[in-house]
């Protein structure tokens, strides 16, 4: 991170603490930030995440290609366990809230559903990873 940008975070932060806000998203620069405060923790399971709304890359005649990305930050896995296969492989024909894959956050594992059927053209990340908001995860050809 630039020095510049690092300075700016910083400074972004001081405010949002001292002010009466309870969340705040800012976008300058390529920097992305978003904060929230929250109150006391609770060990309760997280609520149902819904998929972001695929984007669109390709006519809609050969069935649109269309990209999954992350709906948190966590770490990727592409299997249930190590011993297990993965969910989907490229090439596989899914359907409509089939796991694609888990995401681990603060030792809770969200499955992500697909939110199209179609097929597996491309996975963008590996197992292990570790991926941001709204990355980019896989890319699924719809089926017409």
């Amino acid at each position: 991170m630039e020095k510049e940008n690092l300075e700016s975070l910083k400074e972004i932060v001081a405010l949002f603490e001292s002010s009466q806000l309870n969340r705040l998203k800012v976008s300058c620069d390529g920097l992305k930030v978003e904060l929230e405060k929250g109150g006391a923790f609770t060990a309760a399971p997280m609520p149902a995440i819904e998929t972001p709304s695929p984007e669109k890359e390709e006519p809609e005649s050969e069935g649109a290609l269309i990209t999954v990305t992350a709906p948190l930050v966590g770490i990727y896995y592409s299997a249930p366990s190590p011993d297990d296969d993965p969910f989907v492989a490229v090439g596989d024909k899914i359907s409509e809230n089939s796991t694609l894959c888990l995401i681990e956050s603060m030792k809770v594992f969200t499955e992500i559903p697909s939110s199209v059927s179609g097929v597996v053209e491309e996975i963008l990340v590996h197992n292990g990873d570790f991926v941001e908001y709204d990355q980019p995860l896989f890319k699924i050809r719809t089926l017409k």
